[in-house]
């Protein structure tokens, strides 16, 4: 099969279906390959011991640079972006996020606050506001990854999250926030606390209807 064949083949799997559309360039390991990975890192691994075992100057930089890789925490917030933005709506090498959001009931996402919920109100962009009668939990309604931790000073804490699909949950009003960026949030996590909660949902830059996809008590 030629490369235009190739090619042609790829785009039609990813009409069909895009989630699998990377299977194409699966290939079985074989043996000698594996041997050769092997080989790769023993060098790799070898190299950087010897770094470490060097006083000079030069090396001690390189040392430091290899320390702060290796303390730094991945920016996945950047990265689901960018996919987003340059490839697809969502970074499908991450399973978790290939759920199809189409015809989502209200059990696909949970409460994002327990118990009695006072009173509510929506205003028209799409917000919630949950009052509760005392300092509630807020949790996750659903698996996720931390975007941003927002200080909105007097508003409170806001925390934005990547849910299935591309759809963000907007956490606002809290006074006090238990995740940080880049964290990686299963449903009913805490997220932190408040009594007044403002809570939206968003898709491609698009506010979506809370109340027809989250079982509010």
């Amino acid at each position: 099969m030629n490369r235009d064949a190739k090619k042609r083949r790829r785009q039609r799997i990813a009409q069909l279906n895009p989630h699998q559309s990377w299977q194409e360039w699966r290939v079985p390991p074989t043996r000698n390959r594996f041997i050769y990975k092997c080989f790769i890192s023993l060098i790799i691994y070898l190299l950087i011991w010897t770094i470490f075992q060097l006083e000079h100057s030069n090396a001690r930089r390189t040392q430091q640079a290899i320390k702060d890789v290796m303390n730094h925490s991945f920016d996945y917030a950047t990265l689901t972006s960018w996919y987003r933005e340059h490839i697809g709506t969502l970074p499908t090498m991450l399973p978790a996020f290939q759920a199809h959001i189409a015809g989502r009931t209200k059990a696909d996402f949970s409460s994002p606050v327990s118990g009695l919920v006072a009173k509510t109100d929506m205003n028209r962009t799409g917000v919630i506001t949950l009052h509760t009668s005392e300092n509630r939990t807020v949790t996750a309604i659903g698996r996720g990854l931390v975007q941003n931790v927002i200080d909105s000073g007097t508003s409170g804490l806001t925390v934005r999250v990547l849910h299935l699909n591309g759809t963000i949950g907007i956490y606002g009003g809290l006074e006090d926030v238990q995740v940080v960026r880049n964290d990686w949030l299963e449903e009913g996590i805490i997220i932190g606390h408040t009594n007044i909660l403002h809570f939206a949902l968003m898709k491609e830059e698009q506010y979506l209807n809370p109340w027809d996809v989250i079982p509010f008590d």
